[in-house]
């Protein structure tokens, strides 16, 4: 929570007198923060909790901005966060709830704070404790409105996220010096209710006033004459406040003569000095001798609408806002009429600067309510779409489910075991594509799509010569250990992968045969034997086209072995055998390591002597006798293949 621009935005006056500043502040049981130059100070209910920045000796006839809290507990929080503190615990609201350690908290005389924020969208929560008594503050939405009392601690309550849990000591600084009256106020302040007076001495002797701090003359400008005695104001009533101005709950100034609860609620006495009585009125019988006070008790559950002058007329209580009184300095008025009339006109324009400003709050809260229910619109349109996402894919799901449980059979234990040799012997695999409409290899061999578009549209369907729900491979069903089998992978591999080494690394001339045949295979036969003049050479894959034509063979060794010239030579010899089919484009040797040297040698060796080489560009073009073929080295460790002979 940032401090600095939240206290921007409370309500100012001006501060000044230094010490003596801050004890009229403490007399109001002020609550916010005082600044001057460069130090600042937190005061909750009229304590000094908090000197950040310079401490108190820096306010010493200082001068500068009282800023006033909106909420007395909102200056104690900020001096705790000031203070730092000693984290206690985080807790999740899930696992233990925030009115439990509440509870705790106010029963164990706690002092510290509770921040609920992390993980919680609608705001940030805080609960503030001195010696067990608990206030909420809460910061709503993106506004950060503010909320406190019982309806913050509620809204925190049924919130889910993550808090901690922070003691503080909070430490009163005592304000140096007396507060403004000195030794007498105090005394006044402590008294039992008894009368407040005001005496008036001999002006030669010097004059001095017994008064509780913050009493005001009050005149009816139009009843005042002209005082006979300059020790003494006639017509006059002095009406005592009851406590320096104090902060309304909402940030204000109080109206003069409510508490700082704003109950309406004045305490004191009227005191009235006659002074000297006017002959005019031909009534001086039993009037007070001059400088006598005469004192009128004044009920202390007068409201304020009851307030009335020494001569009877009705004091509102905003009187000191709109109706400035006149205040007499050494027993002469300080404001006149005009004055007064000028005051008001000045507190009816700040009236309407303030409802200017609420309209302009107005306006933007209506703008903000809009956006938002637009906003509100679109998620909800967005939801609908979500939701009959979700709903697809909920449906396909129990289809899929369905087409599992048809395959499996009914308990694990009943499959028939059979060898890995045996599975893929028994096993063709057909090329499938989703949608012939849709991008295809032979798409790719002509127009250059790209691999994505081919690699989701084509698929790979698997006949057997056996029942294969029935049946589980090497402790596994068959279905697992097929696709993860080296013959399958590199089928998918030959497939999806292997017209675009060729093309993107510019090579298709240098392997047009093999180029060209790729998008013609239709199936491939795993561990199969292919007849070929008389001959019946093995592989572990055989590709065909639609017509049963062969196209290309493959040998795979699946081990951590490195794969040798000998390999090598059982392959060429059986590919040479099945150069015999006028469409054999192709041999691959794939390994699950890596070449020996020799093997790449001898890779090399038969495309380029022993009259088997075809003279040409094409690339590792090996030509036993009427018909040709590339021979292609592949490895293919972690069921990733790359081809090393040719070099692309």
């Amino acid at each position: 929570m940032e401090q600095g621009s939240r206290v921007e935005d409370w309500p100012t006056r001006r501060f000044d007198g230094g010490y003596a500043g801050l004890h009229r502040l403490a007399g109001e049981e002020f609550s916010g923060v005082v600044r001057a130059g460069g130090a600042r100070l937190l005061m909750a209910a009229g304590r000094v909790v908090g000197t950040p920045e310079g401490g108190i000796e820096a306010f010493d006839d200082a001068t500068g901005t009282a800023h006033a809290a909106p909420e007395p507990s909102l200056a104690l929080l900020f001096a705790m966060q000031d203070a730092g503190g000693e984290t206690r615990g985080e807790y999740y609201t899930e696992n233990t709830p925030l009115q439990e350690v509440d509870d705790t908290l106010r029963g164990g005389g706690f002092t510290g704070y509770v921040e609920l924020s992390e993980n919680v969208l609608s705001g940030d929560y805080y609960l503030v404790y001195h010696g067990g008594e608990r206030s909420a503050v809460a910061f709503i939405g993106n506004a950060r409105r503010l909320k406190t009392g019982a309806e913050a601690f509620e809204r925190a309550a049924d919130e889910v996220g993550i808090y901690t849990v922070t003691a503080v000591d909070v430490t009163v600084t005592e304000i140096p010096g007396d507060p403004p009256g000195g030794a007498a106020a105090a005394t006044a302040d402590a008294g039992d209710g008894a009368d407040e007076t005001t005496r008036t001495e001999d002006a030669d002797d010097g004059a001095s006033a017994e008064a509780t701090t913050g009493t005001e003359d009050v005149t009816d400008p139009g009843t005042a004459t002209p005082a006979a005695d300059p020790t003494a104001t006639e017509g006059t009533a002095e009406v005592d406040d009851p406590e320096p101005a104090s902060v309304s709950g909402d940030g204000q100034p109080a109206a003069a003569g409510e508490d700082a609860a704003g109950n309406g609620e004045t305490t004191g006495r009227a005191v009235a000095d006659t002074g000297t009585a006017d002959p005019a009125d031909g009534s001086d019988d039993g009037a007070p001798e001059p400088g006598t006070a005469v004192t009128a008790d004044v009920p202390t559950d007068t409201t304020p609408e009851d307030r009335s002058g020494a001569d009877g007329t009705a004091v509102s209580p905003h009187d000191d806002d709109l109706t400035p009184a006149v205040h007499r300095v050494g027993g002469e008025p300080a404001v006149d009429g005009e004055s007064a009339e000028g005051a008001t006109a000045e507190a009816a324009g700040r009236l309407r600067k303030r409802v200017g400003e609420l309209q302009r709050e107005r306006d933007e809260l209506r703008e903000r309510l809009e956006s938002v229910a637009a906003e509100r619109d679109q998620l909800a349109a967005a939801n609908a779409d979500l939701e009959a996402t979700a709903e697809r894919l909920r449906a396909r799901v129990d289809e899929l489910e369905a087409e599992l449980e048809a395959l499996a059979p009914e308990e694990e234990g009943d499959r028939r075991p059979i060898p890995p040799e045996e599975a893929l012997a028994g096993t063709n695999l057909f090329v499938r594509y989703e949608s012939k409409s849709d991008a295809t290899l032979e798409d790719a061999r002509e127009g250059g799509l790209n691999h994505e578009s081919v690699s989701v549209n084509l698929g790979l369907e698997h006949h057997t010569a056996f029942e294969a729900g029935g049946v589980s491979v090497a402790g596994e069903p068959y279905e697992v250990f097929l696709e993860a089998s080296v013959e399958y992978t590199f089928v998918r591999w030959v497939l999806t992968e292997l017209l675009y080494e060729i093309r993107d690394t510019d090579n298709v001339q240098e392997m047009q045969e093999l180029y060209d045949a790729l998008p013609e295979i239709d199936r491939a036969e795993l561990h199969a034997t292919v007849e070929a003049g008389g001959a019946e050479p093995e592989f572990d894959v055989v590709f065909r086209d639609r017509t049963g034509s062969l196209l290309a063979v493959a040998d795979l060794t699946d081990s951590r072995e490195p794969t040798t010239g000998a390999d090598l030579e059982e392959l060429l010899d059986g590919a040479g055998e099945a150069a015999a089919a006028d469409t054999f484009v192709g041999a691959f040797l794939v390994t699950s390591s890596y070449f020996e040297p020799d093997a790449v040698e001898s890779a090399e060796a038969a495309a380029d002597t022993g009259g088997l080489l075809s003279r040409s560009k094409r690339a590792s073009y090996v030509k036993p006798g009427g018909n040709g073929f590339h021979l292609c080295l592949v490895e293919g460790r972690d069921r990733r293949f790359h081809v090393v002979v040719p070099e692309l």
